[in-house]
């Protein structure tokens, strides 16, 4: 049923091309590509993101889509768990996609007025461009938290050009690249996989 919703109902919605995260067609890859070669990269996650949307935000959701108070309200019943958006389902990412649109059209406008470049994965949001981000990261912490959101302190990051820059998994200093401890794993797991021994670097 829940993959019915998405296929029929939420798939459908379009969303701003800021939202990358839960989107046919966009990866991780493409999300980091937007901010290689970038003076700052600016980073904040949203703590609790889907135990935070509760079936009131979701119910106005599918009203807002032009379901009655009936319909949305089954809708409502059929995503949501225990009070919040359940993990690993088809609607939770799309729902929240749609939770987060004032988040997104109010960070990608000031973006738009200061020339730098916002993205957000799911509840990995990513702000980047020149130095004068430095003085703009207040406000984007205040538009998260302004639209009943928290961010997680210990994942708002700021990332200079001569500091390693990674945007979802990446590195983005000159290009998308692999992180080395990522890079790293994946010649173990060859080595493992193959009873390989040595370096495997070319």
């Amino acid at each position: 049923m829940q993959r019915k919703i998405y296929d029929h109902i939420l798939c459908k919605v379009p969303l701003l091309p800021c939202a990358k995260g839960g989107v046919l067609g966009s990866s991780p890859i493409d999300n980091s590509a937007l901010h290689t070669n970038k003076a700052v990269v600016f980073k904040m996650d949203i703590a609790q993101c889907f135990p935070s949307i509760k079936p009131a935000r979701v119910l106005a959701i599918f009203q807002s889509l032009g379901f009655g108070p009936e319909a949305a309200g089954l809708l409502t019943k059929l995503t949501t768990w225990r009070n919040e958006l359940p993990q690993g389902v088809p609607t939770s990412n799309a729902l929240t996609n749609l939770a987060l649109v004032r988040v997104d059209w109010r960070i990608s406008r000031a973006c738009e007025i200061h020339g730098l470049t916002y993205s957000r994965w799911v509840d990995d949001l990513t702000v980047t461009g020149s130095l004068r981000l430095l003085k703009l990261r207040c406000m984007c912490q205040r538009i998260v938290q302004d639209e009943g959101f928290q961010l997680k302190p210990e994942k708002t990051k700021t990332e200079l050009a001569h500091q390693r820059q990674t945007v979802t998994n990446f590195v983005v200093n000159t290009k998308v690249n692999l992180t080395r401890e990522k890079r790293a794993a994946i010649k173990k797991e060859v080595k493992t996989a193959h009873g390989l021994g040595g370096d495997l670097s070319p």
